[in-house]
């Protein structure tokens, strides 16, 4: 009855090991599976008009990802083109809705000029193009 008993709970323990071994690569794989099918880059390529009558040619990258409220703009990476600069832009445009229904926008990231690489204050000017491009982007890009 020993012998039966220690076979038993030999091999338990070996069907425990293989199959805790084997839940946990099965686990990651599905993780790593879904992170990439929930992010998604969008390309942006436009123009905006600025409230000094200045066009800017905007281009560059949107990192979304889709979770459980819908999609989110978790980052952007552009390149912001007129008036004779060329600044760099990397950050978070974030809309959030007020009690009373208004909506206040944060911006979240550095601005660089390209041409002598120094920071940019980003000025009420260019916060409303960022504003603009990001209302742009959500109308856009629904899904």
């Amino acid at each position: 009855m020993k012998k039966i008993l220690l076979t038993a709970m030999i091999g338990f323990a070996g069907l425990v090991t293989a199959n805790t071994t084997g839940f946990t690569s099965n686990f990651s794989k599905t993780l790593e599976s879904k992170s990439v099918n929930f992010f998604k880059k969008i390309k942006i390529d436009e123009y905006i008009t600025d409230t000094n009558g200045t066009s800017w040619h905007i281009y560059g990258w949107i990192d979304v990802s889709v979770g459980w409220s819908g999609p989110k703009i978790n980052h952007y990476d552009i390149h912001m083109v007129g008036g004779g600069h060329h600044y760099h832009f990397q950050g978070k445009i974030m809309q959030e809705q007020g009690a009373n229904g208004d909506i206040k926008n944060t911006i979240d990231g550095t601005l660089t000029d390209d041409e002598k690489g120094t920071k940019i204050e980003i000025d009420n000017n260019l916060q409303n193009v960022l504003y603009q491009l990001n209302d742009n982007v959500i109308k856009n890009n629904p899904e």
